[in-house]
């Protein structure tokens, strides 16, 4: 299997096409009164989920925010819910469910405002409020630049809302390119230890579980390996029993109290003979494991830095499988699950 694949083209083109998401999200949303948007929902699936996921806490001081599938979205409308902000995230703009919450979200009055990468897609047919994300067409199933560039949009979104704007797009550019850059020894050492994984549990809280979560799914995605996402006090609870001595157990840590968790559970798991990798997002240099933690940038656009190496991992993963990360293990699953609308 080449190297050269679109997925790691995708990967690639991240730094100038996440400047240019960062500098169209600051110019499209207005600046809002922060008093009036106490009540917001945040609706997504997949990916575009995963994204809000990582932004939910920024967002949350003084406002009740509801992070949310689209059918639960509108199992809330139903039940008379209301809200001063609905934000739709789809960055395709074809997920049949989101489409649908964003016209209820509208047909029920609410403030509605939708993110995707194609002004022209199915969603933008609701009557809510376009905000196009310059992502171009990323034409495979496993977003890479179409989370990134939905995460640098939503933190627009927030500086939108009161939160000071600290670093340019150009600078946001030249960090993600040292990360992609510096990455490489660090995602071949933990490719290789991975070789033969039966089974990969991310975990983290905040606003990295949307960073553990979309780490899991890229590789599940490109590999087909078994792997999910919890927030790190439920994977504590039980989960761990699942793991063999060919799983691996991944801990992203941005806090003092999470490395001295993570601690905690790779002391324990490696008295059983059972791997598990603290990735140290602090800076403190107490990771354990392959070194991929990146911390080129500063919160939050840190969320944009941390998931690069976890796409590179999911990249080189299948590689070494003998996989096309771009083509996923089952083709056209999507299509069979009827979760696109492939036309206006």
């Amino acid at each position: 299997m080449p190297h050269d694949n679109a997925f790691i083209r995708y990967i690639h083109s991240q730094p100038k096409i996440v400047a240019e998401c960062l500098a169209a999200g600051r110019q499209a949303f207005p600046v809002w009164d922060q008093k009036p948007l106490q009540r917001i929902a945040l609706v997504g699936s997949g990916s575009s989920l995963n994204a809000l996921m990582c932004i939910a806490p920024s967002l949350s001081t003084g406002r009740d925010i509801a992070l949310l599938n689209p059918l639960d979205f509108m199992d809330r409308v139903e039940r008379k819910a209301g809200y001063d902000l609905v934000v739709v995230l789809s960055q395709s703009g074809k997920s049949a469910t989101s489409i649908a919450a964003a016209q209820a979200a509208v047909d029920a009055g609410f403030n509605t405002i939708v993110l995707t990468a194609d002004g022209n897609a199915p969603i933008s047919d609701v009557g809510a409020k376009l905000v196009p994300m310059p992502i171009g067409d990323e034409a495979i199933g496993p977003k890479t630049v179409g989370y990134t560039g939905s995460v640098a949009t939503l933190i627009a979104l927030v500086e939108a809302m009161g939160a000071p704007a600290v670093i340019s797009p150009e600078d946001v550019e030249a960090a993600l390119q040292a990360t992609l850059d510096s990455a490489g020894a660090a995602v071949d050492e933990a490719a290789s230890a991975l070789e033969d994984v039966d089974h990969l549990m991310f975990a983290s809280r905040g606003r990295h579980l949307g960073t553990a979560t979309e780490a899991a799914l890229k590789i599940a995605e490109t590999t087909g390996v078994p792997a999910a996402a919890y927030p790190t006090e439920e994977l504590l609870h039980g989960r761990l029993h699942m793991m063999s001595k060919k799983s691996c157990a991944i801990l992203l840590a941005d806090t003092p109290i999470d490395l001295e968790m993570a601690e905690q559970t790779r002391t324990a798991l490696e008295s059983y003979d059972l791997s598990c990798w603290v990735v140290d997002l602090t800076a403190s240099g107490k990771g354990h494991g392959p070194a991929l933690s990146s911390t080129t940038l500063s919160a939050p656009m840190d969320l944009l830095s941390a998931i690069v190496p976890f796409q590179l991992l999911a990249n080189a993963m299948a590689v070494k499988r003998g996989l096309d990360p771009s083509a996923m293990p089952y083709p056209d699953m999507s299509q069979r699950l009827s979760i696109k609308r492939m036309s206006r």
